[in-house]
């Protein structure tokens, strides 16, 4: 099994915990054959979702 085959294989189905301050999800998504990222889904109420979306660097 390959690294490829890992990531394909939880990509679909979210994964408890990424952010040590609130009740996250965490995905492997594909952009394209082979290549994956992680997104980090933060609870609204996150402190550091907040202050990432307050400069910029989240949505």
């Amino acid at each position: 099994m390959s690294i490829s085959d890992i990531f394909q294989a939880l990509g679909p189905h979210p994964i408890a915990g990424g952010c040590p301050d609130c009740d996250s999800e965490t995905r492997f998504v594909t952009h394209a054959p082979g290549v994956y990222v992680m997104e980090i889904h933060h609870d609204d109420t996150c402190p550091d979702y907040i202050a990432r979306r307050a400069r910029g660097a989240a949505s």
